[in-house]
């Protein structure tokens, strides 16, 4: 019996995304104001799952083209180098503007000072190798990667994860014809449970802290698109469901609820995830229904520029309280909130139209429908 096949594109995952940047800027500009938002900032979680979904979708197309290595970094690279370059080049200029204005070019220009290493690492995307290179020099590395100083912006840890993932899944394919990228998820993902079970959040900054959010996306995918037939279908659910309850029961007997920014709480985390990626499994049959309502049409709006709004949100956010007296009490502080939340937004749109649309990938992330169904250990 052959499980149920889904039309190619899950619409959904373009409005999730939009859910996951809106909930990161409205934590960044709320921060400190409610227990709500200060619990937004995972968004970033669901991005990772997202992430998973939308990688194992572009593998398993590569596998069908034969893509090789090289091609497919070169599509992940131009799919995500322009736009973050450009925010770093936003970041730098308000720095200095912000420097400027408030203590004179001296400090503008004192803003921009920094080692040539740190220069180096922003535009690679390798600032987590001061994570774990600080233990080399015997200094106390940052508990949490989101607290690294040589990020130029703060959300560019989780970019340095994306940045690791693509690298393995792309390795996957150049070993697929000797190992089978099936067998190379399994492996790996296994070894990561392990390590995790002694050393989670001994040291962050490496894949494996969120290997297993970006492995929620890689099932939720499998589950989805790859089931040959119902009973897998189910087995792949079941497994979800039961690494949830697992991890959830661990977080508790280990304290790490609730969850908080300031600490690395691997299980409540990497369980906010499984949660999500069930969510998304059962909300699959709703999409064509869903996708034509008008909230799911908006959310979709902000998805398609999720990642310029997650890039250049946080130096927007800093040049808007520069160029905008901060509100008081009451209505001017709904005014003043309103304004930077819909500035935000605004920049955001016009510098996706600027130095993201154009370096798009015109070829669909995921894979083209074919007539069988292939088996999960064919899938990434």
């Amino acid at each position: 019996m052959v499980g149920i096949q889904y039309p190619r594109r899950y619409e959904l995952i373009d409005a999730w995304r939009g859910v996951a940047s809106l909930l990161v800027v409205i934590n960044h500009q709320f921060l400190g104001r409610s227990a709500l938002t200060d619990q937004m900032w995972l968004g970033v979680q669901l991005f990772f799952v997202i992430s998973g979904y939308c990688i194992a979708a572009a593998v398993d197309d590569g596998l069908q083209r034969g893509m090789s290595f090289p091609a497919f970094m070169a599509r992940r690279v131009r799919r995500i180098w322009p736009p973050y370059v450009a925010s770093g080049v936003v970041a730098l200029a308000v720095a200095f503007l912000v420097g400027t204005v408030r203590g004179g070019l001296a400090r503008g220009l004192a803003n921009l000072e920094g080692p040539v290493l740190e220069y180096v690492q922003n535009l690679t995307l390798t600032q987590w190798v001061s994570i774990p290179a600080s233990l080399v020099g015997g200094a106390e590395p940052p508990a949490v990667a989101w607290a690294n100083k040589t990020l130029w912006v703060q959300v560019y840890w989780s970019l340095n994860y994306e940045e690791q993932f693509y690298l393995l899944c792309g390795v996957s394919l150049l070993l697929a014809p000797l190992v089978g990228v099936g067998r190379l998820f399994a492996l790996g993902t296994g070894v990561v449970v392990i390590f995790n079970l002694f050393t989670a959040g001994l040291i962050t900054g490496t894949f494996v802290d969120y290997w297993l959010q970006f492995a929620t996306g890689v099932l939720v995918f499998l589950r989805l698109r790859k089931a040959p037939d119902e009973k897998s279908a189910r087995q792949l659910e079941v497994l979800l469901f039961s690494a949830l309850v697992l991890v959830a029961t661990r977080a508790a007997w280990q304290g790490e609820w609730p969850l908080t920014q300031e600490h690395y709480q691997f299980h409540a985390q990497l369980g906010v995830c499984l949660l999500f990626g069930l969510l998304l499994v059962r909300l699959r049959p709703l999409d064509a229904v869903a996708s034509t309502t008008t909230v799911v049409r908006l959310l979709r709006s902000a998805g398609h520029m999720s990642y310029s709004l997650y890039l250049f949100h946080q130096p927007t956010l800093k040049l808007y309280r520069l160029l905008v007296p901060a509100g008081g009490d009451g209505v001017s502080q709904v005014f003043f909130d309103v304004g930077a939340l819909g500035f935000q937004y605004l920049v955001a749109y016009g510098l996706h139209r600027l130095v993201e649309r154009p370096f798009l990938n015109s070829r669909p992330a995921e894979p083209v429908p074919t007539p069988s169904v292939a088996s999960p250990a064919r899938a990434a």
